[in-house]
C-alpha cells in the first residue's frame, strides 16, 4: 500500500516540465531521501511515490504506530527534499 506521494494536477500545463526536472535529479532526491522512489509517467499523468508499507492490522496498536511513524517520517523527508525543488521551479516560471 502506497501512501506518500507527488503528483500534478492534469490542469496544471506545468506538471510534465516540473517531473522531468525532478527526475533529471533524480540519484541526488534518492540519495538525500534515503530511499529509491517509484518514479511513473503515462500520457500527461506523472506520479513519483515512496516505498510502499506493508501492514498485517491496523487495528493492532504498535501495527498502527509502525505504519503511523513510517508515514510521518517517508512525509517529512519527502517535503524536505521535495520543497526547495519545487519552490526553484515555481520561481523560473515567474
Amino acid at each position: 500500500m502506497s501512501f506518500g506521494y507527488l503528483t500534478f494536477s492534469k490542469a496544471y500545463e506545468r506538471g510534465s516540465e516540473i517531473y522531468e526536472q525532478l527526475e533529471s535529479d533524480r540519484e541526488a532526491i534518492e540519495r538525500e531521501l534515503g530511499v529509491a522512489l517509484s518514479w511513473e509517467r503515462t500520457g500527461d499523468k506523472v506520479y513519483v511515490g515512496v516505498p510502499n508499507v506493508t501492514f498485517t492490522d491496523l487495528n493492532a496498536p504498535a501495527e498502527r504506530q509502525r505504519v503511523t511513524a513510517y508515514l510521518a517520517d517517508m512525509t517529512q523527508r519527502f517535503v524536505r527534499v521535495m520543497k526547495p525543488r519545487l519552490e526553484a521551479a515555481s520561481q523560473e516560471a515567474s
